[in-house]
């Protein structure tokens, strides 16, 4: 059955300085079917009472809080149980909708799904420091590294097909479920790859995920709280070390020759850096 309602779940963790703004773009949406969950993942500053006042004001705004920080998959998972809706948005408190994506995904997926598998689709990411290449798709696929690259700030024009969907995209509710939610005990640190891991076991369900660059939002890459680590030490471990479960989970014997040459990449840079830095004392 197709469906227009929506659950946006948000998990946050300890940004309650841009929370506030994340909040007003979703109450701003110029759509009207949609449950906000949140997810506050135990944080030590004023996300409570952020959160509590916008509930409060709004019956379709949810306020939870883990008793621990979980972590953002674990979150997300938390957020897809406490959801009422067929379709689920993921959203973080550093993104910013603008007034018709959620109507426009919502749209996108009623005029798909009848006549495609809709795994998901993806809006627009727009910020500062990302750059736009025309020419290149909205994901780009390393079968070497087995690397997922965004471009996700580009606009085709039109919906395009693509091999994955970024963090902050609209899903089926049960098809989530089916695929077993995001793997929570696997993916720590920053999380990084946790969603791409999600979409590959979606994928393999024969389901097929979209580029909706009609629907935008603007990504501020906040530098501070959510899933981010204390330090580049532990960030760059983590982003390391979990690109490369993600490869052992997803490519199977690929893996073998896959995880050497992605270490050996990263190696060299690693090791260009060093010589530039050493050069430059």
């Amino acid at each position: 059955m197709v469906t227009s309602d929506v659950s946006i779940i948000l998990p946050t963790f300890n940004r309650a300085d841009i929370l506030e703004e994340c909040l007003n773009h979703v109450v701003s949406q110029d759509y009207d079917n949609w449950e906000l969950i949140i997810i506050d993942d135990c944080s030590q500053d004023e996300t409570k009472e952020i959160a509590t006042k916008f509930s409060k004001k709004y019956p379709n705004i949810k306020y939870f809080r883990n008793s621990i920080n979980k972590g953002l998959p674990a979150s997300r998972n938390i957020g897809i149980l406490e959801s009422t809706h067929n379709l689920v948005f993921f959203i973080e408190d550093d993104l910013f909708l603008n007034k018709s994506c959620l109507r426009i995904l919502a749209e996108t997926y009623n005029t798909l799904v009848p006549k495609e598998k809709v795994g998901g689709i993806m809006p627009r990411l727009l910020d500062d420091v990302t750059p736009i290449n025309p020419k290149k798709p909205p994901i780009i696929f390393n079968k070497f590294t087995g690397e997922f690259i965004n471009n996700y700030s580009i606009n085709p024009g039109r919906i395009v097909e693509t091999i994955s969907v970024h963090a902050c995209s609209l899903y089926p509710k049960d098809l989530i479920i089916q695929a077993g939610g995001y793997a929570e005990k696997i993916f720590k640190g920053n999380s990084f790859r946790e969603e791409t891991d999600l979409n590959c076991r979606i994928k393999r369900m024969d389901y097929k995920f979209f580029f909706q660059p009609k629907a935008w939002a603007y990504h501020q890459n906040y530098r501070k709280g959510g899933c981010r680590v204390s330090s580049k030490f532990k960030l760059y471990y983590f982003v390391h070390r979990n690109h490369m479960l993600f490869v052992a989970r997803n490519f199977g014997l690929k893996a073998v020759y896959i995880i050497p040459i992605y270490l050996a990449k990263y190696s060299i840079i690693a090791g260009k850096k060093f010589i530039s830095f050493y050069k430059s004392v």
